[in-house]
């Protein structure tokens, strides 16, 4: 379709803003396509310049909805849209490559629109300066997004931020969580958050008195840091979170039995050398020994129950011929193990295998009792 300076004149002098947004999308869309001669694209530009004056919303939004993603508009043209009002502006800041970081950030301080904000809080590979910018709004809605665009890069300073900004706001607490990808020191902050108020709630809905509530938070400490271990830990993050935990002496016998029964070898194993004070390969070594010391002389040097042994080394060799998938959760991996434990007959062949399970599958049914 050739368009000519006609068609110039009937946008102009179109009555219904309807027929005008048509036409100005059907004449987007050519544009996109690369239909016209150089001339035609010119006047084509000339169109959207002249409707980005138009009264109309429909209108404006139209070329903005057609031109979001096109990577040959011209930049005043781009930025008009940008930063029209929300209706116009969303698509383009959350799609357009054209927009610059310096673009996005001048939007940002500029409006106290949160639906631009949120807009560009969902860009693709969003960069840790507009990420920055967004972060100093303020606004749950929009860090909670941010939050959830995984594509976007969050420095650790931010992150330290939002832990303290919304100490108390669960759903940034809960998206910082499901964001993955946090290293262990701002991991173990966010779980001590999570525990603070979780021992407040409890406190006050059970009247639980302070031992019993310490207990309690305790539990709820260890599921959460289970629950996204696998999820989003390198060998070096468990080796420095293991670290981390013996240092503020939270690293305790109980996490470390319930990693293994839910699949986390790699947890339990850099856990008993630093309990035991060894290195890893050497811990690693004791534990795939199959004579009568090897295993039992490294949980005995980490502190683990003795009368526990036996029935703790059926569990760790199952860990290593029968590992968790990816796509497992902590309770299908468990309920895995206590069918091989079954179908082995290993609850009534292996000393104190049965007080084992209890004590690994207790802690987990405390927890969904108090809610």
């Amino acid at each position: 379709m050739a368009i000519t300076h006609h068609d110039l004149n009937r946008l102009i002098h179109e009555p219904s803003p309807k027929v005008r947004s048509y036409i100005a999308a059907k004449v987007s869309e050519q544009y996109n396509e690369a239909q016209f001669t150089p001339n035609e694209a010119k006047i084509a530009l000339e169109i959207f310049r002249l409707l980005l004056r138009d009264t109309a919303i429909v209108v404006r939004k139209s070329i903005a909805e057609n031109l979001k993603a096109s990577p040959h508009v011209p930049r005043d043209i781009i930025l008009a849209l940008a930063n029209d009002v929300s209706d116009i502006a969303v698509p383009v800041l959350e799609s357009s490559e054209l927009l610059t970081d310096e673009d996005l950030m001048d939007i940002v301080r500029s409006t106290h629109e949160v639906r631009k904000w949120l807009a560009i809080s969902r860009r693709q590979n969003l960069s840790a300066r507009v990420s920055r910018h967004l972060v100093a709004t303020r606004s749950e809605l929009v860090v909670v997004s941010l939050l959830g665009n995984r594509t976007s890069e969050i420095s650790e300073s931010d992150l330290d931020y939002l832990l303290n900004e919304f100490r108390h706001e669960q759903d940034v607490l809960e998206a910082l969580v499901c964001r993955g990808g946090l290293n262990p020191r701002i991991a173990e902050k966010l779980y001590f958050l999570v525990s603070t108020q979780l021992k407040k709630q409890l406190t006050k809905k059970y009247r639980l008195p302070w031992q019993i509530a310490s207990q309690e938070v305790d539990l709820a400490r260890e599921a959460a840091i289970l629950r996204f271990l696998s999820l989003w830990m390198s060998d070096d993050d468990v080796a420095l979170l293991v670290e981390q935990m013996m240092r503020s002496k939270r690293l305790s016998i109980s996490l470390t039995l319930r990693a293994l029964a839910q699949g986390e070898r790699r947890f339990f194993e850099v856990a008993l050398a630093a309990r035991a004070h060894v290195p890893l390969e050497n811990a690693r070594k004791l534990l795939s020994d199959r004579g009568p010391l090897g295993f039992r002389t490294l949980c005995l040097s980490a502190g683990l129950p003795s009368h526990f042994i036996d029935a703790l080394d059926v569990i760790y060799r199952f860990s290593i011929t029968q590992p968790r998938e990816t796509e497992a959760t902590n309770e299908a991996y468990t309920q895995r193990l206590l069918e091989y434990i079954r179908a082995g007959q290993y609850d009534q062949n292996v000393l104190h295998m049965n007080a084992l399970i209890t004590f690994i599958t207790a802690a987990d049914h405390e927890l969904r009792t108090l809610h």
